[in-house]
């Protein structure tokens, strides 16, 4: 080759070599594979590992403490079998601070000799994240599992991903390993307003609800407090959805005994008023009625004894009238009997009971009553009897106060398992919905009360202007737990 030619393909190659490695920005070594000394080392390299050319040149690779020299042998064996290799490694930089690196050795010849040239890629950062993404995802994997509330994560075609060990325990029964399988195999016949959630969570909304039904393989049920949310990968997509549950059953029993509690304080309340009430009216009864007529009485007798000497005429005429006191006061004294007990409902029973209370009614009072009854019999249990005496006795006194009806009537039934009696009138009516009007006044109340502690009930229905219809259904067949009335209203 020309003198002229020849040098200018070293100048080339001089350039060519300038560009390609000293000037490269990845951190780039040459190593001799025999002696493990340092050829060159690119500006980027230097630049890296904080240290001059002088302070590198001439040294061993493990002087720069880039490699061990046990490990860096294993490297060129394998370099020289395969060609290549990559490895990971920690690297002291001058300044004192370790930074983890990717190095890549290869195999390449230059101007004759066999050197290594080994690629270095600062991946310390990178480290740091995986690091943490890795212990990120550890630490979720672990609260997850470990969480004190029923949770399952799912990925968008409803597979199990991670599931809290409550999760396995309270939902998925005798199944214990549930990742990669399908939420609807473990779960099986979920209502729709469950799908439904599923659906809108998988389109980015939320959903929770206050109070469900579970209904468990065996067909056991059990009350819970649920919500759905979805989750996001990386790329900011729904990956899935997570499902948290909270067993409530136990806490649901527990207000629903405080709530029972509650409404029992209400209807002691209701009958110990009732029950003041009524001695209230008897007291008045007793002092204005009985006690004004005994006085009476006690008056003549006076005047008799002092006239029976010197007038026995006008001695006569005072024991007259003490007479007429006396059939007065007997009078009183059996109404007030016949209103704490009516001697006809054990004399002659229900039915007879009920028509006297309607005849009565319609003689003294302004509404005309109408009784009719059906398949009746004579007698029922004590409770029953003077709980429907003392309902139309309640529902009359009600229509006359309130209804300003002309017209009333009461039937009652005999059914196969309770008494149903039906209590109409032609009066203003009200709105039973409106709780001030359905709840005015101590009378329906009443009612209300007599029914359910014999665990009957109470429907009412009135129009304005359209009268009011009230039925009362009374069960013949009692538990045992039910009050005896004469001794709670009595």
């Amino acid at each position: 080759m020309h003198k002229t030619a020849l040098l200018a393909e070293l100048l080339n190659r001089e350039t060519f070599y300038h560009e390609l490695f000293r000037k490269n920005p990845y951190p780039q070594w040459l190593v001799d594979p025999r002696s493990f000394e340092i050829v060159d080392a690119n500006d980027a390299s230097l630049t890296f590992v904080r240290r001059s050319r002088q302070e590198i040149s001439g040294k061993s690779l493990m002087e720069t403490d880039l490699c061990d020299i046990n490990r860096f042998q294993q490297i060129v064996a394998r370099v020289q079998t395969e060609g290549g290799c990559k490895y990971r490694t920690s690297y002291l930089l001058g300044n004192g601070e370790t930074r983890d690196v990717d190095c890549e050795c290869i195999s390449v010849s230059l101007m004759g000799s066999l050197l290594l040239h080994i690629i270095v890629t600062d991946i310390t950062t990178y480290q740091y994240t995986e690091d943490r993404l890795k212990f990120g995802e550890e630490l979720f994997t672990q609260f997850m599992v470990k969480s004190p509330v029923s949770m399952a994560m799912l990925d968008s075609e409803m597979n199990y991903l991670l599931t809290s060990q409550r999760w396995i325990d309270e939902m998925a029964g005798e199944k214990r390993n549930l990742i990669g399988k399908n939420h609807f195999d473990i779960i099986k016949n979920q209502p729709p307003h469950w799908l439904q959630a599923y659906e809108r969570a998988l389109t980015g909304h939320s959903e929770s609800f206050e109070q469900d039904i579970f209904i468990r393989p065996g067909g056991k049920l059990d009350w819970i407090r649920w919500e759905v949310s979805p989750w996001y990968n990386s790329e900011n997509k729904i990956g899935g959805i997570i499902i948290f549950v909270e067993m409530i059953t136990q806490r649901k029993k527990v207000d629903e005994i405080s709530n029972r509690l509650i409404e029992q304080r209400s209807r002691i309340a209701a009958r110990v008023e009732t029950v003041e009430e009524e001695r209230r009216k008897i007291a008045r009864e007793l002092h204005d009625g009985l006690g004004q007529l005994l006085t009476a009485a006690h008056l003549n007798l006076e005047l008799a004894e002092q006239d029976l000497s010197d007038d026995p005429a006008q001695a006569k005429e005072a024991l007259m009238r003490v007479k007429d006191i006396i059939t007065t006061t007997i009078r009183e004294v059996r109404n007030i009997s016949q209103n704490l007990r009516p001697a006809v409902l054990d004399d002659f029973g229900l039915v007879a009971a009920v028509r006297n209370l309607c005849d009565d009614f319609s003689r003294t009072g302004t509404v005309q009553v109408q009784f009719s009854d059906y398949e009746m019999k004579k007698h029922y249990s004590p409770a029953i009897e003077i709980a429907t005496y003392r309902i139309c006795q309640e529902a009359l006194s009600n229509i006359a106060r309130h209804s300003k009806a002309t017209e009333a009537s009461i039937d009652i039934y005999n059914r196969e398992s309770f008494i149903l009696i039906v209590i109409q009138d032609n009066g203003t009516g009200f709105d039973p919905a409106d709780p001030r009007q359905a709840n005015s006044g101590s009378g329906l109340i009443n009612i209300r009360e007599r029914a359910e502690l014999l665990g009957g009930n109470v429907q009412i229905e009135s129009r304005r202007d359209d009268g009011t219809e009230i039925l009362i259904e009374l069960p013949l067949k009692q538990d045992e737990n039910f009050h005896d009335y004469e001794q709670d209203f009595e």
